[in-house]
């Protein structure tokens, strides 16, 4: 997905609103480079890759997921508006490989016939 889509949506209201806006700039750093990385893995890493990836930073990290900015689901971490956003784009990129599944199959068929 990070080839086909190399950016997420970012909206303004939801960083200044949101539970991350009352945080200090070191914690708000590390969480937009923790959402480019969770992207860049198409919405799939385990907390070792995360604390690997960002081992100076372990216990900002901590602070994102007691905070639940970033939430733990047995091994596997995950950020709720990036999962949505890779959920829709997935759905839109299968419905538009069927259609040309589809397309396929008919000109194949149109060209036996012929």
């Amino acid at each position: 997905m990070a080839n086909e889509l190399p950016y997420f949506r970012f909206t303004v209201q939801a960083w200044q609103n949101g539970k991350i806006s009352i945080e200090d700039y070191a914690l708000k750093g590390l969480f937009i480079d923790v959402c480019g990385y969770y992207w860049v893995q198409d919405c799939s890493i385990n907390l070792a890759m995360l604390e690997k990836r960002f081992k100076d930073a372990k216990d900002l990290l901590c602070q994102l997921l007691e905070l639940e900015i970033i939430k733990k689901n047995q091994d596997s971490v995950s950020i709720d508006f990036l999962d949505k956003q890779f959920d829709l784009l997935s759905g839109k990129r299968q419905k538009r490989a069927n259609i040309k599944l589809s397309q396929r199959v008919i000109q194949k068929q149109v060209g036996e016939r012929q």
